[in-house]
């Protein structure tokens, strides 16, 4: 994916609100630069877009976004892509595409492991996480991390530790409750004695 394509803008059809809609990926700095920049802004979840009222609107977003475009490596999917071909991650929980393709079973971890790596995004309709090739060094470097809490987090691997567990509390709750009596039946025992 070509990330200059990613930057877009469409004024608002809204004659009562004049303003312009921004579209960008997902980058958490890139996200706090515009809020700074734009401080009216707000993310209008149904239109998946940020919302920047006024009627200077585009031409704000228009120079902000060329000023953010020069500042981007433009090699920098090129760079990563050369970097995976080098060293390819081999993973069942990621494929390859146009970018890295993150699929996991749900786990706390795995989220902001990924919510971490710079231009990482959730994609909902395909339920994955979508990587950049650009933030191939950093994906590469938290992999490990990633796969680990995926695999703890498989289904035949969650039922496994949830039938330990099963098998191994009650009999330690009834093993403590016995001793615990026995200790108090002995504790009795003692102090009565003739």
């Amino acid at each position: 994916m070509e990330i200059a394509s990613a930057f877009q803008i469409t004024p608002s059809d809204d004659e009562e609100r004049p303003g312009a809609f921004a579209v960008f990926p997902y980058d958490r700095d890139l996200v706090r630069r515009f809020r700074e920049a734009f401080t009216r802004a707000r993310w209008r979840a149904d239109e998946q877009m940020w919302f920047v009222p006024g009627t200077t609107a585009v031409r704000r977003l228009d120079t902000w976004m060329a000023q953010e475009l020069e500042t981007l490596d433009r090699h920098a999917d090129a760079k990563g892509r050369d970097a995976f071909t080098f060293e390819p991650l081999e993973s069942p929980y990621l494929t390859i595409a146009d970018d890295l393709k993150v699929r996991t079973p749900y786990s706390r971890t795995v989220v902001e492991v990924l919510r971490e790596i710079p231009w990482a995004h959730w994609d909902p309709q395909e339920r994955i996480w979508r990587v950049p090739f650009r933030s191939y060094e950093e994906l590469k470097s938290r992999w490990p991390e990633i796969e680990e809490a995926a695999r703890r987090n498989e289904p035949a691997e969650r039922k496994r530790r949830r039938e330990e567990q099963r098998r191994g509390l009650p009999r330690k709750a009834f093993t403590s409750r016995r001793s615990a009596a026995a200790d108090a039946t002995r504790c009795r025992a003692m102090t009565f004695r003739p």
